[in-house]
């Protein structure tokens, strides 16, 4: 049995796959199987995991049903004792599993481990901004260390083997942002172990799902998690801020349907001023302040209003 199972989902992801498998295999830590499930590409995906020769990767093709379907097929799969979730576009520092092995070493008894994550889009390479966190502890709560960034991704977190069976799997009618729901689901019954420095390179693929025009469709409102806010404060203030940010997102495609229900059930309590002042501002304005924002983006400042 290996010591890890790397899970990755696939699909049309021909520009990046090699260069994400290559960077598994030269991990410094080497007790690890690869499972790649192509979820239908029509792109010659297949043919470049196809001609990596190595014994620890295993390629499956599926007919197109979703990254969610797909990841839990890999980790049907999987026989390793811990699951490490990566994206087809993503890369991992040469050291990321020895680190993640090491995290495990420290703390036998804990079942989620996470590094930090770097973020490369159109304006360059940025090391997520994790402002809230003590960096004195490193078993950490998930709700109230994710305001500002999320400490767990879908290339820097692993899992024991055993959480699948414990709360399930990634929810297959979620079609977008599925890892969010996920998350929450993991903060209810774990901590998390998490170390800030970042091993794992985030790409901003343009026209990819998570980053095409956005439509509440294929969200979720969160709503299966309402019965816990009332008793779990850190979750209340997390799905506040995620609701907002759905909401900003709603009023920018001008969907005032979906934005109105959203605005409904978000608790104000937990918003700082900024957060607030923006969930009264008009789309032309929304609109505005995106651009400003791109603009500092641009230049090197990245503002964040997600944080407490």
């Amino acid at each position: 049995m290996p010591k890890f199972s790397v899970i990755i989902p696939l699909y049309n992801k021909a520009a990046y796959i090699q260069n994400t498998l290559k960077a598994v295999l030269e991990q410094e830590f080497f007790d690890f199987e690869i499972i790649v499930v192509d979820d239908g590409s029509t792109d010659n995906s297949d043919q470049i995991v196809k001609s990596i020769s190595d014994a620890r990767i295993h390629y499956f093709y599926q007919e197109n049903q979703g990254a969610s379907q797909a990841r839990n097929k890999a980790i049907e799969l999987a026989i390793g004792e811990y699951l490490a979730l990566l994206d087809a576009d993503d890369i991992w520092d040469s050291d990321h599993l020895e680190i993640i092995n090491q995290l495990i070493s420290e703390h036998p008894d804990q079942k989620v481990f996470a590094t930090g994550i770097r973020i490369q889009d159109r304006y360059g390479i940025q090391e997520a901004k994790y402002d809230l966190i003590d960096s004195d502890k490193i078993v950490i709560d998930f709700f109230k260390n994710s305001l500002a960034a999320p400490i767990l991704s879908g290339s820097t977190t692993v899992l024991h083997a055993s959480i699948p069976k414990e709360i399930g799997y990634f929810d297959e009618t979620i079609l977008s942002s599925e890892d969010t729901d996920y998350w929450i689901r993991i903060g209810l019954k774990y901590p998390v172990v998490f170390t800030l420095k970042p091993t794992a390179t985030y790409t901003f693929v343009i026209g990819s799902l998570s980053n095409d025009k956005y439509n509440f469709k294929r969200q979720t409102d969160f709503s299966k998690f309402d019965k816990y806010l009332k008793n779990n404060k850190g979750l209340a203030r997390y799905i506040s801020y995620n609701r907002l940010s759905a909401y900003l997102n709603c009023m920018l495609v001008e969907d005032l349907e979906n934005a109105t229900l959203l605005k409904n059930k978000i608790e104000i309590k937990y918003l700082n001023r900024l957060q607030k002042i923006t969930l009264y501002l008009p789309p032309f304005a929304l609109r505005y302040l995106t651009l400003f924002k791109n603009k500092l983006n641009s230049i090197g400042f990245r503002p964040v209003i997600f944080k407490k």
